[in-house]
């Protein structure tokens, strides 16, 4: 018993030591002239997840965005879709194509073509990751003496 409860400790700082890694090495190829937005935003996502559901928040993100490749909402965006669909996360949530996916949409497409266990699954990994991306990003772009 007490094996298992290791094994599942190690095995959960294994995954939060590769969110951690993930996180970091995305928040250091933002420009550090786009960090301090994309801290902002990055702070203020978990909230809007928990308030209005992770397919509403990220396509708000999408909305916020409007096709500008380098906007701090699609940095975050991309940095959710690559984690939660791609092997780079800890085990791909999505990994298979949606019916009819519109490029730059995967995960919204995703999202909606699943079940609720899919959503929720991938609901509590995105705040998981979040808590990494936030914290490298309050870091990095520390908040200006006048901000807070």
């Amino acid at each position: 018993m007490e094996d298992s409860m290791e094994q599942k400790a190690s095995l959960r700082q294994t995954l939060e030591q590769k969110r951690a890694k993930y996180a970091w090495e995305k928040i250091v190829r933002i420009d550090e002239r786009k960090r301090k937005d994309y801290r902002g935003i990055v702070q203020r996502f978990p909230s809007l997840i928990q308030t209005n559901g992770l397919g509403q928040a990220l396509a708000f993100l999408k909305a916020k965005a409007k096709d500008k490749e380098h906007s701090e909402h699609q940095y975050l965006y991309n940095h959710l879709e690559e984690w939660l669909i791609s092997d780079k996360g800890p085990i791909p949530i999505y990994p298979d194509p949606a019916p009819n996916e519109k490029e730059g949409f995967k995960l919204i497409n995703r999202l909606i073509s699943n079940d609720s266990t899919n959503y929720r699954h991938a609901t509590m990994e995105a705040l998981a990751l979040m808590k990494w991306l936030k914290r490298f990003a309050e870091a990095l772009a520390p908040e200006d003496k006048d901000e807070g």
